[in-house]
């Protein structure tokens, strides 16, 4: 049976070859075509599957003339049918054989282990590992500590502005409305902010969030008086909580009247607390110059806490009577500082060695008096009423004032001291009038020399030497004053 089959191979072999010779004129070398052609054959054959035959071990014998009994007689009609699937065999063949040699490249294992291997089962797809994230790139609140904090700062920021700037506002209306009789009985003009043609009347201005002025005029003795409210920046929080550390501020109110130029003698003077007064008389310029007299507050009634400067003696106990004395006594806390001038010129002004004081201010007549806000920074709006005494008491210094009159022998002794200072400034300002002069030309004689080094001229660069080599020589010659005497 094996022995029919191989000669059966081989005559269909010889005969694809022959056709193949016929066709082609040409017979092409395939070392491949006869494993594939018999490979196709034996697909043909129902043969024993667990007994194949490979090309490898096969040796066709050389062809020879078979008997009329093995050979087969085929059509020509189906000859031809076979002719053309052999050819197309043929050409998928070579297709596969150049694909199995490009795919040989990348094969790592042989075609007859690849053709043995059992079919595997699909590989399951990799399994996806959850790596845990770091604790500092994990998306939760801890990483925004300080996004929080700072929100909530700012938060607690505005809350606090609010309070603290309604809370102003409540003590500086509360204020306004306790006082409003008694600026009504004693100005024309109570509360106009000037902006408009028309007078207005209790008008509060608000200068910022813890300053608030009010403005009256219209009465006797003094132009005008202005009065401010300052309160503790309580709409900022830095200044609420310094305020919290340190306590101990206070709320003030500064009353500010300018007085007529007739309606007061030249005098100067200061009372209230210790430490107020001292730095007043360090600032002040009239403080400063005309009182260097300073006395304790017990030699007139009061307690180790008050301090008075005074210029003129006579002037200080016309002031501080017994009546004014009392309620200084008796609003010990809320009193500041009063005082009372006939050359205020602003605070003293800080100048350098080599700097000249600059040319004296025009001074105005005036009492300025600062009193504190009862509730030692804590304040209610009831607590406001309180100052009604201490503004009756502004009212009082003023019409005293008005009616107080130096003695001759007063009156000389402050003229002196004004004249004094007059004379100091306008040594002061002359000499000021002279360093500018010397400065100016000592300017311009260094701009000449600076133009006359970029002359190209040398005869007239020497010239101007030998001119200021002589104008330097007579500056330095001393001046001989000289004398006509009258011939005998």
């Amino acid at each position: 049976m094996v022995l029919k089959k191989l000669w059966l191979l081989l005559l269909l072999a010889c005969i694809v070859s022959f056709v193949k010779c016929q066709k082609g004129g040409s017979f092409e070398d395939n070392e491949f075509a006869e494993f594939e052609d018999g490979g196709e054959v034996q697909a043909d054959f129902d043969g024993d599957a667990s007994d194949p035959v490979s090309s490898e071990d096969f040796e066709p014998p050389e062809p020879t003339v078979n008997s009329g009994k093995d050979e087969k007689e085929i059509p020509v009609a189906e000859e031809e049918d076979e002719e053309e699937e052999e050819e197309d065999d043929e050409d998928l063949i070579m297709e596969d054989d150049a694909n199995e040699d490009f795919d040989d490249l990348f094969e790592t294992e042989p075609k007859a282990e690849q053709a043995n291997k059992p079919p595997q089962a699909p590989t399951p797809p990799p399994k996806i590992e959850i790596v845990s994230i770091p604790h500092h790139l994990r998306t939760n609140w801890d990483s925004f500590v300080i996004e929080m904090l700072m929100c909530g700062g700012l938060l607690v920021y505005f809350i606090n502005f609010f309070i603290g700037k309604s809370k102003n506002y409540k003590l500086a209306t509360a204020w306004l409305n306790s006082q409003r009789n008694i600026f009504e009985s004693n100005f024309s003009i109570v509360g106009d902010d000037g902006s408009g043609t028309e007078v207005n009347s209790g008008i509060l201005m608000k200068e910022s969030e813890n300053v608030y002025s009010l403005w009256c005029s219209g009465r006797t003795c003094v132009e005008g008086m202005l009065c401010e409210l300052k309160f503790l920046k309580r709409q900022c929080l830095v200044a609420t909580l310094a305020n919290i550390m340190r306590p101990g501020k206070s709320d003030q109110l500064l009353i500010r009247a300018k007085f007529n130029k007739d309606d007061m003698d030249t005098f100067v003077m200061a009372v209230g607390n210790k430490k107020s007064v001292t730095k007043m008389s360090k600032d002040l310029n009239d403080l400063n110059t005309f009182c260097s007299e300073k006395k304790n507050g017990e030699k007139i009634g009061l307690t180790t806490n008050f301090a008075i400067l005074s210029e003129i003696s006579e002037a200080t106990s016309a002031v501080l009577d017994n009546k004014v004395v009392a309620v200084l006594a008796k609003y010990e806390d809320m009193v500041d500082s009063i005082h009372i001038t006939d050359q205020f010129s602003g605070t003293k002004a800080s100048t350098d060695d080599n700097a000249a004081k600059p040319n004296p201010v025009e001074v105005s007549k005036e009492i300025r008096c600062i009193f504190n806000v009862p509730g030692k920074g804590k304040p209610k709006p009831e607590d406001m009423e309180s100052l009604k005494s201490m503004l009756q008491l502004v009212f009082h210094l003023i019409d005293k004032v008005k009616r107080i009159r130096l003695s001759k022998d007063s009156k000389k002794k402050a003229d002196q001291n004004r004249t004094k200072i007059e004379e100091s400034l306008s040594k002061l300002s002359h000499t000021q009038r002279q360093e500018q002069a010397q400065q100016r030309r000592e300017e311009k004689r260094r701009v000449d020399k600076e133009k006359m080094m970029n002359e190209e001229d040398p005869d007239k660069q020497r010239r101007w030497e030998e001119k200021e080599y002589k104008r330097d020589m007579k500056k330095k010659q001393p001046r001989v004053k000289q004398m006509k005497m009258k011939a005998m």
